[in-house]
């Protein structure tokens, strides 16, 4: 029994003989050409049954508002249950639908009452094989490792043993979105200037030499992880490859978005720590100035990620700067060359960037190498960048003791095996 709207089949299927079935199968004989489908709510206890069938889309639209008794449906069991079944969900944004559905992540969410909007993201999906088999598998990951009694009764624990104690129970967190705004990435970030004049193609030397240690073409695709402007995944796809971005900040994305209007890259809301994509599902994957903003558990969890959906042989590129050894033995030598030359330079080098507080990460090259070997990557290759400003600067990147003390930009490649 299916229907057609936005050129697509579509079917409505109902769990359960509850009370409001009467009020809603005359709807679904309006909307449809056949009576609504509907199965015993005792089917659902028999969960293998339950599970064999489960659709591989599924729309939660809910009503807002309690019962007669007061009730309220804060979070839908039949949420929980679709996501553990690896469902890519479409629901309304309501109740506590959005602590368990991450929007662009792991499933897609609209606003309340708009049919429209539920309609729309619903069709997406369907034209998007892809897309719908990541969210599901993020969707169901998310039952397993927070969405469940056992990580619940671990989280009540850990909050009633800190009450107990009287002391705050360490959640860790990382930098927030909104320390990343508009500014940041168009006024302040390096690039910014390049990027005001020339758009996607302005990429500083530096971001030029790090896109060509991957391969690019058709046939192959690529994660621009922590894409920022998106500039360099724009770049990846102008070489016919499939490009992905991934960002946490709103503020990047809606830049990103509006460099990239014909939708060239496939642009994702997205948590390095947890990335919405299957297995090995990446030729290469692209951290460029990610690292210095993750703190060392995020770092090692995000390398842990990048891991997993590597395809076997596939490649990972990391830029980081500053270099943990510039910080502590160039620049104090660089500070005092630059008060006798009469200007004043703090004393934390962090302090002379706009939110250089995000900088809580600081590399050097024997640090990354070592995190990289911790999350797993078996080959491995991190080098310093020689400094450039001519014949004097070549002189001075040279000798191993000189290059770690005055470059600053690590690069690392590492490959899985």
């Amino acid at each position: 029994m299916s229907c057609w709207t936005h050129g697509q089949p579509w079917r409505q299927q109902r769990p359960g003989r509850g009370s409001e079935l009467a009020e809603t199968a005359p709807f679904g004989r309006r909307l449809l050409a056949e009576p609504v489908r509907t199965w015993n709510s005792s089917a659902l206890s028999r969960g293998p049954t339950f599970r064999a069938s489960s659709p591989r889309r599924t729309s939660l639209s809910c009503r807002r508002g309690r019962d007669s008794r007061g009730n309220v449906d804060g979070l839908p069991t039949v949420l929980l249950e679709a996501m553990s079944c690896g469902a890519a969900v479409v629901a309304s944004d309501i109740g506590g639908v959005a602590l368990a559905v991450q929007n662009g992540q792991n499933g897609l969410l609209t606003p309340p009452g708009d049919a429209r909007a539920l309609a729309d993201a619903l069709a997406a999906l369907l034209r998007d094989p892809v897309r719908r088999q990541m969210l599901g598998r993020a969707a169901r990951r998310a039952v397993e490792e927070r969405l469940n009694w056992d990580a619940v009764a671990l989280e009540l624990a850990a909050i009633l043993d800190g009450a107990s104690r009287r002391k705050p129970v360490r959640q860790p967190t990382g930098i927030p979105p909104s320390a990343y705004d508009r500014d940041y990435y168009l006024v302040h970030m390096e690039g910014a200037g390049e990027f005001a004049r020339a758009g996607a193609g302005g990429l500083t030397p530096r971001l030029d030499y790090a896109l060509q240690l991957v391969k690019r073409g058709p046939g192959q695709r690529i994660l621009d992880l922590g894409c920022g402007r998106g500039e360099v995944a724009w770049q990846i796809a102008q070489s016919g490859a499939e490009a992905h971005g991934a960002d946490f900040s709103p503020a990047a994305l809606a830049i990103a978005r509006s460099l990239d209007r014909v939708g060239a890259v496939r642009l994702e809301a997205a948590s390095a720590t947890e990335l919405p994509f299957y297995d090995e599902t990446f030729d290469a994957v692209l951290m460029l100035d990610i690292v210095e903003h993750l703190y060392p558990e995020q770092l090692l969890a995000t390398f842990r990620e990048v891991l997993r959906v590597l395809k076997p042989r596939g490649r990972l590129v990391v830029h980081t700067m500053p270099n943990a050894d510039y910080y502590r033995w160039g620049y104090p030598v660089y500070r005092w060359l630059a008060r006798l030359a009469g200007r004043s330079l703090p004393r934390d080098p962090r302090r002379r960037w706009y939110r250089g507080e995000t900088h809580v990460n600081i590399q050097s090259p024997r640090s990354l190498r070592r995190a990289l070997r911790e999350a797993g990557f078996p080959v491995i290759d991190v080098w310093l960048h020689p400094l450039t400003g001519g014949r004097l600067a070549t002189i001075l990147s040279t000798p191993p003791l000189l290059r770690n003390v005055l470059c600053n930009d690590i690069l690392a490649v590492a490959e899985k095996r």
